[in-house]
């Protein structure tokens, strides 16, 4: 896409923000979590426990997809504080610092298909230097459909955040991203029945890692990359990204059009709520070079394979220097 088209697909629309669609947003999630008190009160009856399990995974992946939203600002209209703390309410629902994650975040939109400067990378360079036996038992669980690499990513955000935290003079948003996700979920554990716990909340959130697996990694993985110290303009990140497409549902209550990936990363701060719009003008103008995952099939097709053939496919090829700035 050339810089004159994408202002071109920018004007066209009317991208304001809504603070509006975030109070509808909440209100959603609210009745989300009335049917899960109200479930947990039953966690004795199997029935409940079953309906519980996608409604956490739900719950959380769309405080994912909020979260996101705040990190660029996108969740209230000139409302900066607000933003933040809906950022860091949002992560903590979803067990993720928030200040520190959002730092990682905007170097991967800046650095986008980096493979050396782009956080979002660091896994494909590390994986193949682990001890043979771990891989060997990561990549069994990766085939069983256990969401291995979710739980290292998350581990790597909260050590990250940790050693941050201990070796420099956090701001209190900072200190507050890292310790209300202890907080709420300390008190979620207190407060629930014990059955309510090992049947519902564990499986959930297993449930939403997975989600998290299916959903975020096919969008830059097996894709051309770029290196050194390259970097892409915006109008020309939709080579390093990829959109998915799933039923309408999906998109607009699930993930908040977190799967529109290319236009998010051509518009990183425009609002879920006009990806959809800019989805339609976006794939007409880059027709051929539009990268798609129809309906979950990158992460069928890859999930059989080892996670090092997925990280370091050879499909890869580097995008020429004469496309990078």
């Amino acid at each position: 896409m050339n810089k004159q088209n994408y202002k071109k697909i920018l004007q066209s629309l009317d991208l304001n923000k809504s603070s509006y669609m975030t109070f509808k947003y909440f209100c959603f999630d609210l009745l989300l979590l009335s049917s899960l008190s109200g479930l947990g009160y039953l966690s004795k009856n199997p029935i409940s426990n079953i309906i519980s399990i996608p409604l956490i995974a739900v719950l959380m992946f769309r405080n994912f997809s909020m979260m996101h939203e705040a990190v660029h600002g996108a969740t209230l209209n000139g409302k900066a504080k607000l933003n933040t703390f809906i950022g860091i309410f949002c992560g903590a629902l979803c067990m993720l610092p928030y200040e520190p994650w959002k730092k990682i975040h905007l170097d991967h939109h800046y650095w986008s298909g980096n493979i050396d400067q782009d956080p979002a990378m660091s896994l494909i360079k590390a994986f193949p230097k682990w001890p043979s036996p771990l891989r060997t038992f990561c990549n069994a669980l990766w085939k069983f459909w256990v969401p291995i690499l979710s739980v290292l990513q998350y581990g790597v955000f909260w050590v990250h955040s940790a050693k941050h935290l201990w070796n420099n003079k956090s701001s209190f948003k900072f200190a507050a991203s890292i310790l209300l996700p202890s907080i709420i979920w300390g008190l979620i554990l207190y407060f629930s029945p014990a059955s309510f716990v090992m049947y519902s909340l564990l499986p959930g959130i297993i449930l939403y890692l997975l989600l998290v697996e299916v959903v975020n990694f096919p969008h830059h993985l097996e894709l051309p990359v770029i290196e050194n110290e390259q970097r892409l303009k915006l109008w020309d990140q939709h080579k390093t990204a990829r959109s998915c497409l799933y039923p309408n549902w999906i998109s607009k209550y699930i993930v908040l059009n977190f799967n529109f990936h290319i236009e998010h990363h051509l518009f990183p701060k425009v609002p879920w709520y006009h990806l959809k719009r800019l989805h339609i003008l976006t794939s007409d103008e880059l027709r051929h070079e539009y990268n798609t995952d129809p309906q979950f099939a990158w992460i069928i097709k890859n999930r059989p394979k080892n996670i090092e053939d997925v990280l370091s496919a050879p499909a890869h090829q580097p995008v020429s220097e004469t496309q990078a700035a």
